[in-house]
């Protein structure tokens, strides 16, 4: 990725998420009035705690305490921030209150106890969120056309985030759950790795274990670029992905799938360097044509070119309300979107979890495709 763009993400982060633990520190001083000190210091550790992990995630430092600092670091990440969530709508509301005559209810809301109730409100909800996070949900769809020749049955998995946090219980569950679908094709729509790769051994052998008769696909993700391309390569072939960089293929003459690059593979955030209608076009066979785009950006003049694009990236938003803010960058941020009469959009809600373990209103999912003949 573009050094540029990655140092100005940085700083956007480090700056919405110190203001995160600014304002947990306003919130909670009043309930510690002789501990401000000690307070500003857990408040920084916890801050800093994901930088550290990262630190520790890299090289030959025991798995064994990397594993446990990730999961109190990236469980603070959500709670910091669904504490700001739920309490924010209560300042504004206490705001509104005091320019009315309702003192009593001003009061309550302002009072350093409301903050008690938030932080409960917190646990419960991020509690909620980790078993959510780790409940498969499949997903079914259909499509019939006459191009299909052959019915085939279509896994489509997206946002894996394999790295420090995956519960390898929950990835066993996954593949034992796909190949108890005895599906055809399995496809990867990007991030099947997270931002490190040094501890993926385990996970490694446990995706491997994933079987499709007429085999497995994947294209790059954002999370790829930064964790190296070469390396998420060679991680994803060595457990049996074909990675389709800008690229496709004609699977058993039976139906062509085409794989195109995040931008963020040439260091771009939206704009694609490939021609994507152009390379839809090298597949113009007759046959149904599946895209695979990790985000779920439409162009127009490809449209004509492809019967279903698959997608992720979005996550479904993964802990409320980020799902309502995702419209503000695609139309179209998850679930099925009729494009054309004959062409449709997937956006997949992603298999696993970024950040914290944990999802709220956006369940985890692995989508099973049934591809069928028109029948005359």
């Amino acid at each position: 990725m573009n050094t540029a763009i990655f140092a100005f993400a940085v700083i956007v982060f480090i700056s919405l998420y110190g203001g995160f633990h600014y304002y947990a520190y306003i919130k909670l001083a009043p309930l510690f009035p002789q501990y401000h000190s000690l307070l500003v210091t857990v408040l920084a550790l916890l801050g800093c705690s994901i930088f550290i992990v990262e630190i520790f995630a890299h090289g030959n430092i025991v798995i064994r305490l990397a594993e446990p600092m990730a999961f109190i670091s990236f469980s603070w990440m959500g709670m910091v921030f669904l504490f700001f969530v739920l309490s924010i709508p209560i300042d504004g509301l206490a705001w509104i209150i005091s320019k009315t005559q309702y003192d009593l209810v001003h009061a309550g809301l302002i009072s350093p106890w409301r903050t008690v109730v938030v932080a409960i409100v917190v646990l419960l909800v991020s509690g909620y969120g980790y078993f959510a996070s780790q409940r498969i949900h499949v997903e079914r769809l259909s499509f019939m056309s006459v191009k299909i020749l052959t019915p085939l049955q279509v896994v489509q998995i997206s946002d894996l985030h394999l790295g420090l946090l995956s519960n390898k219980r929950y990835f066993q569950k996954i593949v034992d759950e796909i190949n108890a679908l005895n599906v055809d094709i399995i496809v990867c729509t990007g991030d099947l790795v997270d931002m490190q790769m040094d501890h993926l051994n385990a996970l490694g052998e446990i995706m491997s274990g994933l079987k499709a008769r007429y085999g497995k696909y994947a294209v790059y993700g954002n999370h790829e670029a930064l964790a190296g391309l070469e390396a998420s390569r060679e991680f994803s072939e060595r457990i049996g992905f074909t990675l389709l960089s800008n690229t496709g293929i004609t699977v058993d003459n039976a139906v062509n799938l085409v794989g195109v690059d995040d931008p963020a593979v040439e260091g771009r955030v939206h704009s694609f360097s490939v021609n994507e209608p152009a390379l839809l076009q090298k597949f113009d066979n007759g046959l149904y044509t599946i895209l695979l785009k990790h985000q779920p950006s439409v162009e127009q003049e490809s449209i004509d070119l492809f019967d279903l694009q698959l997608s992720g990236h979005t996550h479904g938003g993964q802990l409320f309300p980020f799902g309502l803010l995702i419209h503000l960058f695609y139309t179209a941020p998850f679930g099925l979107s009729q494009l054309q009469d004959n062409s449709w959009l997937y956006v997949s809600r992603g298999t696993g979890t970024w950040g914290p373990p944990m999802r709220v209103l956006a369940p985890p999912e692995i989508t099973l495709i049934q591809l069928q003949a028109v029948k005359n």
